[in-house]
Parts: structure tokens; C-alpha cells; sequence
């Protein structure tokens, strides 16, 4: 008897989460590289005056990409499983030129009032540096707002490899790189964050020779558009009820380091930064497991499947508890040597650190709730549910800062993080119907706990809170981990988790459809 053919469609999502993931460690391996050549190149003053630049200048970029990420993710996935014949350059197109217009407006604005926005935004005695920052930065809002554009487009008629090629390895090479040889050149503040914008037009040269065998393969077909294909309306009317959420999303990220940099003193804001930096790396698995779970939720959900779709969000909630965990303790408990890495002045932003990771220890537990909001058709709860959680954190902020200075930055932050995920949490349980099952996850987190907590109270007992603790850590730390993992497998359902991400949640014949060139999955971006 012939054994049935295995659908290739679960292989190759879990070889694009494989692939996101290992591009999103590699960028946020250089991040924290650039975080450390910047905080013993330019002191904390510098840092806290780069990280500024840095948000201010994310924050524009993002906003000013209008949405297209989801919409092209979702109207190039949409046209092929409905064969709808819609060019896809066509819709690249309608994507790309309304961002460029957009964004050469605001870069040519942003020039012509760097001096009153500076002084907005800067402490005392750094308005005329802020100044020749927003000024040397404006042009490049608009390179980087369609650079991000034209990632999408390679993600979806290149694939996740070329895509993650382009904007998770060579972008962050190339700051590190870039960065790295200003400061080790003694150059000041402005030159580093020069070296940090320089090499986008050619990155944004890369992107279109990437996307020319596509688009000419793409114009060679002809397509005739059919009635249910897409158009230039209904493009912008997904992506810019869209624009909204991305916007939010990406100032809520950021709105603590400006707020900060607004109220504090420069080397406070270089500690508030790094600590917020260090933390990041944490989110890595949390990014590629959406890419593999995200769209077998979405065919569950469909399909109406609520008990699938919560049984499997719990196993791999509880994957990133198991995978994440272990990152937050040991900054919980090696954060002075962590912040040493970065220079001496740093380890003053220890408490911190201690915050913002134990805050994102509870998170983790609410598992990838956005996702569900998005796959689960609750965008625009999602909107919602954002803005309000933007305007807690700047209250807060605005509040909290002035009085307690950093530590009013973190105390928002978990306030704000943890409003977010109740919110979240309840949205996805009463107006989703999926369960969330946290008592079946917590558990997990013991293992990592007990790990990394008590060897690195053990590192900290033998070698004190120096930076050199950190190898001896790990070299004991890790080894023991993976062993404790593969032994307890079956227990912590790591078996399980793999066979629903290779063979579909509900175990039942039904597969979700197949990625295509371009998993539609989630990016390494908050909820797309």
C-alpha cells in the first residue's frame, strides 16, 4: 500500500520560522554589538543623545510607511489562493508611490523645522546637537519609509530567506560596521549617527536589483485583472485603516525613550536606552514562532476550530516560555555584568533592567495574543486597544519621569505592558472564544528558573558581578538547559508542539494552505 504524500505546506512554514528566526538572533545579536560599540564609544550622554535620534527617527519611518506591510502581506496571499490574476507588480506599485509622496513631504518639513522640533523634544544643552541630527536625518525618513515597502515586496515575491537577507543581516551589518569605525575614529554624536543612516540608498539600490526577476517575470505574464482581484482602492482601504495600528504600534515602542530623552538628563537617557535594548533580544522567539503558528491559527479560526486553536497557542506559549525565560532571568540575576559590557557608567541602570525583564516574564505567559486579535478579524479592536494603552504610557510617563526620573520610565513601562496584555487577553477570550489556558503554562517557567537563576547566583558567588562571569554562566548554564529540556520533552510537550506545527493543530486531515513564495505569516514586526 502506497504510503499517502506528506503536504509539503507545514515543512516549509516551519522552515520559514527557522530561517525568521535565525535572521531575527542575527539582528538582535548586532544590536546589542552596536548598543556596546556606541555606550563605550560616546559615554552615557552620547548613547542617550543617539538612542533619541534612533527612536525619533524609527518612530517616523514606521508611521510613514502608511500600513503597506499588512497590506501587501495580505493582498498578494489574498490574490493567489483566489487566483485573482492581479499583477503583483501592480500592487508593489500602488504600495510604494503614495509612501514616497507621503514621505518626501514630511523629510522636506522635518528639515525646515529641526531647530523648533529640537527644541521640543531635547534637554538642556543638546537643542543645537538634536538640531544637526533631525537635519542630517530628514532625507533619509523617506529612503527608509520606501525601503520598508519594497522588504515586504521581496518577502512576498522573493521569499523569507531574500528577505531576511536584506533587512535582518546586511542593514545591521552595515550600522555596526558603519558606527563602529566613527567611534573608533573618536568622531562625536552626529558623525555616528551619520554612519547609522549612510548606507540605506544603497541597501535601497540592493532591494530593487533583488526585486527586478520578480517584477520582469511578473510584467512578462500579462494578467488580466479579474472581479475579484485587487484594486488600487481596496488596497488603501485595508492598509490605511492599517496605517493607524502600525503607527501606534510603533510609538508605543519608542514613546518612553523620547519621553525621557524630553524630561531626563543625557546620561540617564543613555542608561534608559541601553536597559530598553538589552531586553529586546528576549522577543526574538516570540517574532518566529508567530511566523510558524500564526497561520495554522488563522485556519483554525476559519474553520471555526476554537478548541484546536487554543490548544495549540497553549503549547507554544508554553515553547516561549521555555525558550525566552531563560534569557530575562539571567538579566535578571547577571544584569550588572550584562551592563558592564556596555561600560562602566551602565550598571547605575540595574533596577531597570530588573523591571523591564520581570515584566516581560508575565507577558510572555499571555502567549502571541496580537496575533490572534489579527487572525481572529479584530483589527480594528486591536486599534483600539492600542491607542489606549499609548495614552496610559504617556501619561504615565509624563507623570511618573519628572518625579522619579528612569525609574518612573520602568515602572510605566510594566504597568502599561501589563495593561496591554489583560486587555488583550480578555478581547481574545470573550470576543475570539479562544481559552487561554496561563495555569498550564507556569509551570515551565520553573525549569528556567531554577537553570539559569541558581547558576547564576552560583557565577555571582564564584566570580562576582563582572562581565568575565558571563562565559562561565553560560558555559554551564546552556549545556545543562538543552540536557533538562530533551529529558523532560515529553512532560513539557515539546513533542507535541512539533508534531501540531508539522501536521496541523487538531491532528484531523485538514492543512493550512500552503505559504506560497512569501509566508504570510506574521513578521518580525509587533503584530503583522
Amino acid at each position: 500500500m502506497t504510503a499517502p504524500a506528506q503536504n509539503p505546506a507545514p515543512r516549509r512554514l516551519l522552515t520559514s520560522g527557522a530561517v525568521s528566526l535565525t535572521g531575527s538572533a542575527f539582528a538582535a545579536g548586532a544590536a546589542l554589538v552596536l548598543a556596546i560599540v556606541v555606550g563605550r564609544g560616546l559615554g552615557t550622554a552620547g548613547t542617550g543623545l543617539f538612542f533619541q535620534a534612533v527612536a525619533l527617527f524609527t518612530v517616523l519611518a514606521g508611521i510613514l510607511k502608511l500600513g503597506t506591510n499588512s497590506g501587501l502581506l495580505r493582498s498578494l496571499a489574498r490574490s493567489r489562493a483566489l487566483d485573482s490574476r492581479t499583477s503583483e507588480t501592480r500592487v508593489l506599485w500602488w504600495a510604494t508611490w503614495p509612501v514616497l509622496v507621503v514621505s518626501v513631504v514630511v523629510s522636506v518639513l522635518l528639515g525646515a523645522l529641526a531647530d523648533p522640533v529640537a527644541r521640543v523634544l531635547a534637554g538642556g544643552g543638546r537643542v543645537e546637537d538634536l538640531a544637526d541630527i533631525i537635519r542630517l536625518g530628514a532625507p533619509f525618513v523617506a529612503v527608509a519609509a520606501v525601503l520598508g515597502v519594497l522588504h515586504t515586496g521581496v518577502r512576498m515575491m522573493r521569499g523569507v530567506a531574500a528577505f531576511t537577507v536584506l533587512q535582518n543581516i546586511l542593514v545591521p551589518v552595515g550600522r555596526v560596521a558603519g558606527v563602529g569605525l566613527v567611534v573608533g575614529l573618536g568622531w562625536g554624536v552626529v558623525h555616528a549617527f551619520g554612519a547609522w543612516l549612510a548606507l540605506l540608498p544603497l541597501w535601497l539600490l540592493v532591494t530593487l536589483g533583488v526585486l527586478v526577476a520578480p517584477v520582469r517575470a511578473d510584467l512578462r505574464a500579462r494578467r488580466a485583472p479579474t472581479e475579484n482581484g485587487e484594486t488600487f482602492r481596496s488596497f488603501w482601504r485595508f492598509s490605511g485603516g492599517r496605517a493607524l495600528g502600525a503607527a501606534v504600534e510603533v510609538s508605543l515602542e519608542w514613546a518612553d525613550v523620547i519621553i525621557v530623552a524630553a524630561l531626563r538628563p543625557a546620561h540617564e537617557v543613555g542608561i534608559y536606552a541601553v536597559a530598553t535594548r538589552a531586553v529586546r533580544p528576549g522577543q526574538i522567539v516570540d517574532r518566529a514562532l508567530r511566523i510558524v503558528v500564526s497561520p495554522v491559527i488563522a485556519h483554525q479560526l476559519s474553520l471555526d476550530d476554537r478548541e484546536s486553536a487554543a490548544v495549540l497557542h497553549t503549547h507554544a506559549t508554553r515553547a516561549l516560555v521555555l525558550l525566552s525565560w531563560p534569557f530575562y532571568v539571567s538579566l535578571i540575576v547577571m544584569g550588572p555584568s550584562v551592563l558592564q559590557l556596555f561600560g562602566p557608567d551602565f550598571a547605575d541602570g540595574y533596577p531597570v533592567l530588573v523591571v523591564l525583564s520581570a515584566t516581560f516574564l508575565v507577558a510572555t505567559v499571555g502567549g502571541m495574543l496580537q496575533s490572534i486579535l489579527l487572525m481572529g478579524g479584530r483589527s480594528s479592536w486591536q486599534v483600539y486597544e492600542k491607542s489606549a494603552v499609548l495614552c496610559a504610557s504617556v501619561v504615565l510617563n509624563l507623570l511618573l519621569v519628572p518625579r522619579w526620573g528612569i525609574m518612573g520610565a520602568a515602572a510605566a513601562f510594566a504597568v502599561v505592558v501589563t495593561l496591554d496584555t489583560l486587555a488583550a487577553a480578555t478581547i481574545v477570550q470573550r470576543a475570539i472564544g479562544v481559552e487561554l489556558r496561563p495555569l498550564q503554562v507556569l509551570p515551565a517557567g520553573g525549569l528556567p528558573i531554577a537553570v539559569f537563576g541558581g547558576g547564576g547566583l552560583l557565577a555571582l558567588a564564584v566570580w562576582g558581578p563582572e562581565p568575565a562571569a558571563l562565559l562561565p554562566f553560560l558555559a554551564i548554564c546552556l549545556p545543562v538547559y538543552g540536557l533538562s529540556l530533551w529529558l523532560l520533552r515529553r512532560r513539557l510537550g515539546i513533542e507535541t508542539l512539533m508534531g501540531r506545527g508539522a501536521h496541523g493543530a487538531s491532528g484531523g486531515s485538514s492543512q493550512p494552505p500552503a505559504p506560497g513564495r512569501g509566508d504570510t505569516g506574521p513578521s518580525h514586526l509587533r503584530s503583522e
